[in-house]
């Protein structure tokens, strides 16, 4: 016998969107408190109830609220209601979950998701938008540590979304996930090309770590009359090191079932029968509830800045995210996820890209996965010109005083960055305040006490550098306020590459010119703040020493000297060791080869190759002094 809608909807949390089909408290004869929560998520136009009946009729077997309860007597079970394709999705399905979860008193119990097709990138970007990384709010933390299995039906875990797809929504195919429930091709189809970078941030945010299990379809979803297709192939439906098995279904009706002895139903059954004791061993800390960051105790100040180098940014990215991977290995074994840098260092700071940097890990709070990723990425598209050039035009471009770049592209690429990767309690406060999204302060207006960054920029006819900060400076002038991306195209506006910046009364330039390795102001500005603590780590991370060279012919020799004069970073790096040799043990200085010295700051096509000299160093040379540098940065250093 199955449910009507109304009979389940009535059961529904609060009659909203997160319908709970079964609750062990509630259960005739049990009435024992839930050890584990099942949550299903229907793919994009799919409906909480029909997607998972047998015929998607509102009489037939409903398994979620049948077959789950017989074999998992102690689980919760909810299937969550969504608006699919609709603007704030994702946040929406996010606090619906997080408000369901407290209203219930189940904050503490772990979770799996069911996710069918599209259904599985929602669940994905659940899984990263409540990730430390991108939400600072401890509630949405506590949702991201309790998520532990996966089972995705015919979602796409591996490649771009096949053609098929395409074709099927602009066939009119008279349904797409369930039947007679219609969507915007023209939407659906943008949002295919949305999957391919969903995966890589999970990946980044350690969800291909979670115990995870996938299932693909065998027959051909009917397109045109006869006409079929399999829309999610093997290939692209198995992520890598999770489980996969075949079901005897076509796309649409992969988790429909018409009873509890139903041969396709059985094998999903029996494998969550196996993930749900495989996400225990996972994470031993679920059965202590210690789901949540561990609390560390401060003892005493971290700090950590990066050099402006261009292209070569990627090194100091790559070696940090070593660093912090050694730093798991000491404070937190048990997570798979490598802590964050703003979850350690109290300062941080850069010059140029060296400052993109560090609003990223800092401002953005972003994981140094994601940071390398996206470095990597915006590097080609910053550094990558569509004006074509007479060989060495270069240089009298130069001579005439005009940049080699547009600062256009470096500008849109940091409103991307804020757009993606600003907090959702951050992003609420703004649309409160009706503040455009195009112009987030630097300054946040929420956790404003939180890893205090700031970047160097120069203003024109100055021999000092401004520092443009994310928090009021206690004893200097008050900080120059200004936006995200303002202070980015500041900081990175180095002369002949890019355009000055103008802020203000002020037109600024590379702070690079008076500091390319910004330890000297990070050391003072960290005294000012914390004046009555000692630093127990100040890491400075380098990108290449270039050897001297002198002059060479023509105007392009002349200049390749003078930008190496102007951007050393290994004179600041002496000059702070002279200036503070009772820090020197403390101190940690991650600098590449002369090799990697050598490359132009805007050499995008040689990422690559820093890349390689990146892992070559963490596995060679560095190796040593990022261990022993792990060791002051961790928290548990005893």
């Amino acid at each position: 016998m199955g449910y009507t809608e109304e009979e389940l909807r009535g059961r529904s949390a609060g009659g909203g969107r997160i319908h709970v089909l079964y609750d062990p408290r509630e259960a005739e004869g049990a009435r024992t408190e839930p050890t584990i929560e099942i949550v299903a998520v229907h793919g994009l136009t799919g409906h909480w109830l029909r997607s998972w009946t047998a015929d998607g009729s509102e009489s037939t077997y409903f398994w979620l609220a049948q077959a789950l309860p017989r074999s998992f007597p102690t689980a919760r079970i909810v299937s969550c209601e969504h608006g699919g394709l609709r603007e704030n999705t994702i946040e929406s399905l996010l606090w619906d979950l997080l408000g369901d979860r407290e209203a219930s008193g189940c904050d503490q119990v772990p979770i799996v998701i069911l996710a069918h097709s599209f259904g599985g990138t929602l669940a994905k970007q659940i899984f990263i938008a409540s990730s430390p990384s991108r939400n600072p709010s401890e509630e949405a933390q506590k949702l991201h540590w309790h998520i532990k299995g996966f089972m995705f039906f015919g979602t796409t875990n591996a490649g771009r979304p096949s053609e098929r797809w395409s074709f099927a929504f602009r066939s009119s195919v008279p349904w797409v996930l369930v039947p007679g429930h219609r969507a915007d091709p023209a939407a659906l189809i943008e949002y295919l090309e949305q999957v391919e970078a969903v995966n890589k941030d999970f990946d980044s945010c350690g969800g291909s770590r979670v115990p995870t299990v996938c299932f693909y379809e065998t027959k051909p979803t009917r397109i045109w009359g006869w006409y079929g297709v399999i829309l999610v192939p093997k290939e692209m439906a198995v992520a890598p090191e999770a489980e996969s098995f075949p079901l005897d279904a076509d796309h649409e009706n992969l988790v429909r079932f018409w009873t509890y002895f139903d041969p396709s139903l059985e094998v999903v059954m029996e494998s969550l029968g196996q993930l749900v004791p495989k996400m225990m061993h996972w994470d031993k800390s679920i059965l202590r509830g210690a789901l949540s960051p561990p609390v560390l105790a401060r003892d005493g100040i971290r700090i950590l800045c990066f050099d402006g180098g261009g292209v070569r940014g990627l090194f100091s990215a790559t070696v940090l995210e070593h660093l912090m991977e050694e730093v798991r290995k000491i404070d937190t074994p048990n997570n798979s996820d490598a802590p964050r840098p703003c979850d350690y260092f109290d300062l941080i700071c850069g010059t140029s890209t060296g400052g993109l940097l560090a609003i990223m890990l800092g401002r953005l709070r972003m994981n140094v996965r994601s940071c390398a990723h996206a470095y990597d990425a915006i590097s080609g598209r910053i550094f990558r010109t569509t004006r074509w050039r007479v060989p060495g035009q270069r240089w009298w471009d130069a001579y005439w005083n005009k940049p080699w770049f547009s600062g256009t592209t470096l500008e849109s690429e940091t409103r991307n960055l804020v757009h993606e990767y600003l907090s959702i309690a951050e992003r609420r406060d703004l649309e409160g305040q009706s503040i455009d999204p195009d112009h987030v302060p630097l300054i946040p207006t929420v956790f404003p006490d939180t890893c205090r960054t700031f970047v160097c920029a120069l203003p024109e006819c100055s021999r000092n550098c401004h520092r443009l900060r994310t928090y009021r400076h206690p004893r200097a002038n008050p900080s120059i306020d200004c936006a995200i991306w303002q202070a980015a195209r500041a900081t990175s506006a180095a002369p002949l590459y890019f355009p000055p910046m103008t802020i203000g009364d002020y037109t600024y330039f590379d702070g690079g010119i008076a500091s390319n390795n910004p330890i000297l102001e990070a050391v003072r500005e960290a005294g000012a703040l914390f004046p009555d603590e000692r630093p127990v780590a100040i890491v400075s991370i380098g990108c290449g020493s270039a050897a001297p060279v002198g002059p060479g012919g023509g105007i392009k020799g002349l200049l390749s000297s003078v930008l190496q004069r102007v951007f050393d970073a290994d004179a600041k790096h002496h000059e702070f060791l002279e200036q503070f040799p009772g820090l020197e043990r403390n101190y940690f200085r991650l600098q590449g080869s002369d090799e990697l010295g050598a490359i132009d700051l805007a050499a995008y096509e040689q990422l690559g190759t820093i890349r390689r000299m990146a892992r070559d160093y963490v596995s060679g040379s560095g190796r040593a002094i990022i261990q022993e540098c792990a060791q002051k940065v961790a928290h548990n250093n005893n």
